[in-house]
This record gives C-alpha cells, structure tokens and sequence, in this order.
C-alpha cells in the first residue's frame, strides 16, 4: 500500500513537472502512467508560435511524428520496445536540444551530457535546463548531508 502511494506521489510530481516549460524528454518522463501527459504538453509546446524560435516547419512535423511513435511504443509494452523508445527518445532529444538552449537566459539553457550507467557501456542523453540541474544538486547535497547526520547519530 504504501509502496502504491509512493508509485503515485512520484508519477504526480513527475508529470506535474511536464507541465512545465520543455521540450526534451527525460528517462524519468517514459514512464506509461505520465507520459502521455509529458507528450501533450511537449505537442502544445511545440504549437506555439514562436517557441522554439529555429525550429523549421519539417523539424516540427520530425518532432510530432517522433512523439506519436514514442507514445504508441510506451502505451503497448515499454520493455518490449525499450530499444526503440531509447532511440527514439535520442533522436527526439537531439533534434530539440539546440534548438531550445537558445533563448539566452542561463537558466534556462538545456545541457545534454551523455552518460553510461554503472555497469553498462551503453550511454544515455540526459538533457536537462541549468537551472533543473542545479536542484538536482542541491537534492543530493541535502541528501548527503541528511544521511551523514543519521549516521553521526547511530554513531553517538
């Protein structure tokens, strides 16, 4: 049961972050319970006018096609087609990045690094704003901090 309700409160928050202003997809984000939420607001997005601003016309239609692909491999069987959304989730990734760390304000410059999991060789493109990644740090910061203050307390 609880283990339910924290399934849950972290799908919330994770699709209530999809609301926000983006246009890349994080691994986070493939998950089947929210990322139908994740894809309508990143095709919203993709509808205004002028955001992002150097996207062409056939870049968008590559964009939407590639949404409606990894919306209909994630809603059938994602472990069967993780291959597939992986890849896809790549293209998709790289085809907006560039494109949406231009607006000139640091915050909110989307950083791509590629990163390889312990224990595997292949890579991952995680994108995330500067500002996205800065709580992240300050997350774990905290979260160090809080596990070394248990410990000093079990110690005591």
């Amino acid at each position: 049961m609880i283990r339910t309700l924290t399934t849950l409160a972290a799908s919330l928050l994770l699709a209530a972050g999809a609301h926000a202003n983006t246009f890349l997809i994080t691994d986070e984000e493939l998950d089947p319970e929210i990322f139908p939420a994740v894809a309508e607001s990143i095709r919203a997005n993709l509808h205004r006018a002028a955001e992002p601003r150097t996207l062409s016309s056939a870049e968008q239609r590559q964009a939407l096609r590639s949404l409606e692909r990894l919306e209909q491999w994630v809603g059938q069987d994602g472990s069967r087609n993780e291959g597939r959304i992986r890849a896809e989730q790549i293209r998709f990734n790289a085809l907006l990045a560039p494109k949406v760390a231009r607006d000139g304000r640091a915050e909110n410059d989307v950083v791509c690094r590629r990163i390889r999991a312990v224990g595997s060789n292949i890579p991952t493109t995680d994108c995330r704003t500067r500002a996205q990644r800065e709580l992240d740090k300050q997350a774990a910061q905290e979260e160090i901090f809080r596990l070394q203050h248990l410990q000093s307390l079990d110690g005591s």
